[in-house]
């Protein structure tokens, strides 16, 4: 659709920057940081955004994931789920700005129930956004 020209390249430029921003930040974690017990050796489902994987190897290495699943299609969502209640998921990163309402609807509520944390990280998905959105969240819970 010719109409959507615009929106289309405006949703190019915000995911080509966040992936920038992404790529640029070097932020490391001190051994003694307080969230450890929710990343190291955990495995933690990204939901939203594009899977690239120089992100995903950072995030994985920074946090200690033992895995960290990235699903970026919204019909792969009911998989999810079923891990998430099966219990093969420990924590699930919400990438707000490339998901919709309908994959936080049918994901929260298992979360719930499993005992799950997840934490709506608002915009972009480098390991400061992410760094901040986890102590933001789940330092709720401490």
């Amino acid at each position: 659709e010719p109409a959507l020209k615009v929106l289309r390249k405006a949703i190019r430029d915000a995911r080509d920057a966040d992936e920038s921003e992404a790529k640029a930040d070097t932020t490391s974690l001190p051994e003694d940081w307080a969230f450890w017990d929710y990343t190291r050796g955990k495995t933690v489902l990204v939901l939203g955004g594009d899977r690239r994987n120089t992100t995903l190897d950072r995030l994985q290495t920074t946090f200690e994931f033992s895995e960290l699943l990235w699903e970026s299609q919204t019909r792969k969502v009911q998989s999810a789920v079923s891990q998430i209640e099966n219990g093969s998921i420990d924590m699930v990163l919400f990438l707000a700005r490339f998901m919709d309402h309908k994959t936080w609807d049918l994901v929260v509520p298992p979360c719930k129930v499993a005992g799950v944390p997840f934490v709506l990280v608002e915009s972009g998905y480098g390991v400061s956004k992410i760094l901040a959105a986890i102590e933001h969240t789940l330092g709720r819970l401490k």
